[in-house]
């Protein structure tokens, strides 16, 4: 049977709630798993809000509005959030809109 002092020298070595923690002679990559790469470092998209395609486009908030619902750019709305992909707004304008010279 553990005494007092042989449960709290025990729980100080394990920090307190049985996980053990690193000493000077162990280290973090010894107990933690190595971390994985995420979508966001790994190079996947992420996605941008009305007034982040507004700035880029440079239009108001209200001209993204009347796009979204005329169809011009396309959206995902999960909600009543609304996000977007820039690279899906591209190459959208692209086969949908032309550039006119001056």
């Amino acid at each position: 049977m553990k005494t007092k002092t042989d449960k709290n020298t025990t729980l100080a070595a394990t920090g307190g709630n049985g996980t053990p923690t690193t000493t000077a002679t162990g280290s973090a990559a010894d107990i933690c798993p190595p971390i994985r790469a995420t979508g966001i470092e790994s190079g996947a998209e992420t996605y941008i809000k009305k007034g982040e395609v507004a700035r880029r486009l440079q239009k108001t908030v209200r001209t993204v509005e009347n796009l979204m619902r005329r169809g011009i750019i396309p959206y995902y709305k999960i909600g009543r959030s609304v996000d977007f992909k820039w690279s899906d707004i591209e190459s959208q304008l692209a086969l949908t809109c032309r550039v006119c010279r001056k």
